[in-house]
This record gives structure tokens, C-alpha cells and sequence, in this order.
């Protein structure tokens, strides 16, 4: 009885008589076939991510407007104040010629709200 044996660890690595191992297959050995491809679907999309909310654009079909512009494109009596903007967004170097969203107007809105 061999050491490995007796110890309880019964080897069976090393080479067979014709020279291969695990670590050096014979040249006959199939390589390992990839699955085949599954069609791309709605439900099982890749990346799993719900299509994007479409984009809110200001009543002039712009993306982004100019602040001293937003009374006049949006049918305000009176402007929002600029401080208003820059609470809102947390951004104080915020001037009348910086370009808003139609969500920085709608929370320059709540944020004006506060102060009447």
C-alpha cells in the first residue's frame, strides 16, 4: 500500500501510460460548445433597464430656456425671482442668463410658494 493510501488521499492525478493528463488533453477532445443564442426580447433584455420617461420640454418646445425667459414663455403675470432658482437648485452662481429646465422652473415654483 502506497503513503497516499494510507493517509486517506487516494491520488489519481499524474499521467496515464499514453502521456495525458487533465492538463494536456489529447488533440481528439471536443472543445466545450457555446450555447446557443437567445433572442433578444422586451422581457429579456440585456441590460433590464425600462425604456426612458420622454423628455419635458418648455411650453416653446425648447429643452432649456434662459431664466429671464421663463415669465414670458411660460404666461407668468410676474417673474420668478432669481433667488428662488438658486435655493431650489443649490446652485448660487446661478444668473438670469443661465439655461433652466422645465423642472428647475417647476421647483423654482414650490420654492417662490414657500415665501408668500
Amino acid at each position: 500500500m502506497s503513503h497516499n493510501q494510507r493517509a486517506g488521499n487516494y491520488y489519481t492525478g499524474g499521467s496515464s501510460s499514453r502521456g495525458h493528463s487533465l492538463h494536456n488533453p489529447p488533440t481528439y477532445w471536443a472543445p466545450a460548445l457555446a450555447p446557443a443564442p437567445v433572442p433578444i426580447t422586451p422581457d429579456n433584455r440585456r441590460d433590464n433597464k425600462k425604456p426612458a420617461m420622454p423628455m419635458r420640454l418648455h411650453p416653446n418646445g425648447k429643452r432649456r430656456i434662459a431664466i429671464h425667459e421663463v415669465a414670458f414663455v411660460h404666461g407668468h403675470p410676474q417673474p420668478i425671482p432669481l433667488q428662488d432658482y438658486q435655493s431650489a437648485g443649490g446652485d448660487w452662481s446661478l444668473t438670469g442668463d443661465s439655461l433652466v429646465t422645465p423642472e428647475d422652473v417647476f421647483r423654482a415654483q414650490k420654492e417662490s410658494r414657500k415665501h408668500k
